[in-house]
């Protein structure tokens, strides 16, 4: 499933992407951290149509096996996630980025990734949660309203984050964990362990992104 070839030319086409968004002459008032945000938010969008395409075409034989049905679709998608992620981390690195909550995040989802290969059981049910990475499809617009003191526009922008959280990303976190309960003597042990850390974390970090939603929402709606 780990293609390296394939890699090599995702990485080719991020950083062509993240080339187009970064001069954009819209965006040449902004700073690198907000273009790099915009360029974030453009690849939450395609991974949240990619992994909502797989959860729709591959529903009839994907939750019967969630973790052993296999589709190019979502190999492809496995291989660009894992590529996004780590262009991510090199790139927060570079620009000491101090987003300790990312960090964590995305090492938790590398390692998942690793693990899902190297046990050969990244199948539908990791497909799927592609669709969590709709919380940052609007994180972009977000950065820019908050640069422009626009507080009404960042306002709807942290209701939207909220409404994800609580409507999408909450039930395919519960939905990934208690299928892997349900499949655990199935599922190697590594690999159990794995995901149901991770689902449990990712249900206490959204916990943590909602509240921060929260706070600028009740500041907002009592000015």
């Amino acid at each position: 499933m780990l293609d390296y070839q394939e890699i090599s030319l995702n990485i080719c086409i991020l950083t062509t992407l993240y080339t187009i968004v970064h001069y954009f002459p819209y965006l040449k008032n902004y700073s690198n951290d907000i273009r790099f945000s915009i360029y974030r938010s453009l690849m939450c969008i395609t991974f949240t149509f990619m992994g909502a395409n797989i959860l729709l075409t591959h529903y009839e034989k994907g939750s019967l096996h969630p973790f052993s049905y296999k589709h190019v679709d979502m190999i492809e998608g496995y291989n660009l996630f894992l590529t996004y992620l780590i262009v991510d981390i090199i790139n927060m690195i570079a620009t000491k980025a101090h987003r300790f909550d990312l960090y964590i995040h995305h090492c938790m989802c590398i390692i998942g990734l690793l693990i899902s290969n190297y046990t050969n059981r990244f199948g539908y049910i990791q497909s799927i949660i592609l669709i969590c990475e709709a919380l940052s499809i609007v994180s972009g617009i977000d950065s820019m309203a908050m640069n422009d003191n626009d507080n009404k526009l960042s306002y709807y922008c942290k209701k939207i984050r909220k409404y994800v959280i609580k409507y999408i990303r909450y039930p395919i976190w519960t939905t990934a964990l208690l299928s892997t309960v349900y499949f655990i003597n199935k599922l190697p042990k590594l690999l159990s362990i794995d995901l149901i850390a991770s689902c449990i974390i990712m249900l206490y970090m959204d916990k943590y992104w909602k509240k921060k939603c929260e706070k600028v929402i009740e500041k907002y709606e009592k000015s």
